[in-house]
């Protein structure tokens, strides 16, 4: 199993809005993120992108890609050579207001620059979101969320191939044996994992595991594994006729009563309110 598309599956992207902007000479293209997601891409000339709390501005040129997962205040400026820059932003949320835990472990801004591996096609894909979305045709928001799935993961394997990372979801994917323990983990989230289970499936002792896995995911294999359940949960309460039992015993819980218990700790309200759509936003990342 395909660990990153199963986490995909669950934290489906939409792209919300899509659309050009200019700066040139003092003018300024600010960016109202509102709590989402944004790819920017340079569609002709070179700018200056600004981020809150960064000192140095960052340089883009043509054909040079940013994606920011978090919603920081940022805007463009003209490069100074008077030439201006066309901006393309695109905006993207997940369902439901969940956050994507791949998202969460990258770093603010992740650059993909012309002429680097995966540039050309993920332009391509942009250029294909931009005239998707500004179509109105049969199919149109099916084909915007898998285009969106498609431009995150090439963002997303360039981000793993140019940056080796030490901790978080990334590094764990990385990692031969927490890797494996992961893809375990969400293959049968119904089973009776331990940590002892767990561990000998993957090679290791039960405190090597341990210990790995709280150095490189910052928490135990269970806590873990728990709130996976949840978020599955969640998912399917939201988008399933299936009984209460039914969610609960493909979550590994084998009573109504002690899933509704730990659904409500875990995100402060139960299942049935998930179910009848008047859950609050969730902001609960795994």
């Amino acid at each position: 199993m395909d660990l990153l598309s199963n986490i995909l599956r669950v934290f489906r992207v939409n792209a919300a809005v899509v659309q050009r902007g200019q700066c040139q000479g003092q003018s300024m293209l600010k960016v109202p993120v509102a709590g989402r997601a944004v790819f920017h891409m340079v569609s002709h000339g070179r700018c200056h992108l600004h981020i809150e709390n960064q000192q140095t501005p960052i340089v883009l040129g043509c054909g040079d890609v940013m994606l920011m997962p978090r919603d920081l205040p940022h805007y463009f400026k003209d490069a100074g050579d008077g030439a201006g820059a066309g901006i393309v932003c695109a905006y993207f949320q997940f369902e439901r207001g969940m956050r994507n835990p791949i998202l969460d472990a990258l770093p603010d801004g992740v650059l993909l620059q012309r002429g680097q591996d995966r540039a050309q096609a993920l332009t391509s894909l942009l250029e294909l979101l931009l005239e998707e979305a500004a179509a109105d045709r049969p199919g149109s928001e099916a084909v915007l969320g898998r285009l969106s799935d498609a431009v995150f993961i090439y963002m997303i394997r360039h981000h793993l191939a140019t940056n080796p990372q030490q901790t978080g979801m990334l590094a764990a994917l990385q990692d031969r044996y927490l890797g494996e323990a992961l893809r375990r983990l969400h293959e049968a989230p119904q089973s009776r994992w331990t940590v002892d289970t767990l561990a000998a499936d993957v090679g290791l002792s039960r405190s090597a595991l341990a210990k790995r896995f709280q150095e490189i995911m910052g928490e135990t294999p269970m806590d873990y594994l728990m709130r996976w359940r949840m978020q599955l949960a969640y998912s399917w309460l939201r988008e399933e006729d299936a009984a209460l039992l039914d969610v609960a015993q493909r979550c590994g819980y084998q009573s109504e009563s002690a899933f509704a218990k730990t659904f409500k700790r875990h995100f402060g309200f139960g299942p049935g309110q998930a179910r009848r759509g008047r859950a609050p936003k969730i902001e609960q990342a795994v």
